[in-house]
């Protein structure tokens, strides 16, 4: 069951996943949530003051708990039910209302900090963002169906501790479009 979630004109949701507010994490985050709350009504999750928990597991599975299956499936069912875990719910109603996503993490060890993966793992639930419909026309799965959070915008801070001597075409750590991909 897929559920659409239209969002606010002029909304905004700023996720931050860095654990320092004086870093340059920390004073982009403010910075841009100033500049972008003069156009634009702006939420935010600034994820490690929260203390969000980033651990996918049984705590998101309301009814289906204990039942055998994909573990992203049986959170979507409880999705559906209106099980989702508390801290869940709280995010997916931000999520639901913006029309614009911001995503702000440094890059550690070629990804996003945990808390932030575990975001995505836990809010961006099946049901809720994505479906499981199938391409009418291929008869095969979209690669993210259609789901709820369709017809959205994105936007991602990232902050790198490397130089162009290491992030690029000939870079130990590579090209920078290829590092962001997933």
């Amino acid at each position: 069951m897929t559920v659409d979630h239209p969002p606010i004109p002029g909304s905004a949701l700023w996720v931050l996943a860095h654990p320092r507010r004086q870093s340059l994490s920390g004073h982009l985050f403010r910075a841009g949530v100033q500049a972008m709350s003069r156009s634009r009504d702006v939420a935010t999750s600034d994820l490690y003051a929260q203390g969000f928990d980033p651990v996918l597991g049984e705590h998101d599975l309301g009814e289906p708990v204990g039942r055998p299956g994909n573990l992203a499936e049986l959170a979507g069912e409880a999705y559906t039910r209106g099980q989702a875990a508390p801290d869940v719910r709280a995010e997916h109603e931000k999520v639901a209302k913006a029309e614009l996503l911001v995503l702000q993490f440094p890059l550690w060890w070629y990804g996003p900090p945990a808390i932030l993966k575990g975001w995505l793992d836990r809010v961006l639930t099946y049901g809720f963002a994505y479906d499981g419909e199938l391409d009418p026309e291929l008869g095969l799965p979209r690669r993210y169906g259609d789901g709820g959070l369709t017809r959205r915008r994105a936007l991602v801070v990232v902050t790198a501790g490397d130089d162009e001597r290491t992030i690029g075409p000939r870079g130990v750590s590579g090209n920078l479009d290829s590092l962001l991909f997933p």
